[in-house]
């Protein structure tokens, strides 16, 4: 049975491991130590997490401003310009199409999605980026 582990260190996650066998024969018992059992743990927690002693915490979301985001949501934007061009120059020049039309279709949407963030969220506090949609 694969279990999973956050070993803690000060309080916070430092990292996250998953092993098949009994951890108290692979590791240290120092190590074995910094480590919490989150195999059931709902959400799984990840690095840089805080634990208490008793529970988990997400890490807070770091203040980013307007302009920031912005910044950030060009890049993203600027990011996906290639694949764009180079399936409309795939199409236009009757060559095979490395994105399928649905992941076409799922790349438009992220990029309009990106778009539309500055009219979904006031000065851009608290926006959940959209997911990247060609993994």
């Amino acid at each position: 049975m694969m279990r999973t582990f956050a070993r803690i260190d000060g309080g916070v996650v430092a990292e996250i491991i998953t092993i098949v066998s009994d951890v108290d024969s692979l590791y240290h018992p120092d190590l074995v130590a910094t480590l919490v059992e989150v195999t059931s743990a709902d959400p799984v927690p990840g690095e840089r997490w805080t634990y208490d002693g008793h529970a988990f915490s997400a890490p807070a979301t770091p203040a980013v401003s307007e302009a920031q985001a912005l910044s950030l949501r060009d890049s993203m934007l600027s990011a996906t310009d290639w694949l764009v061009i180079r399936h409309r120059d795939q199409a236009d020049g009757g060559l095979e199409q490395t994105l399928t039309l649905e992941q076409f279709g799922s790349l438009l949407a992220y990029r309009q999605a990106l778009r539309d963030l500055p009219a979904t969220y006031i000065n851009m506090v608290g926006v959940v980026w959209p997911s990247w949609p060609l993994a």
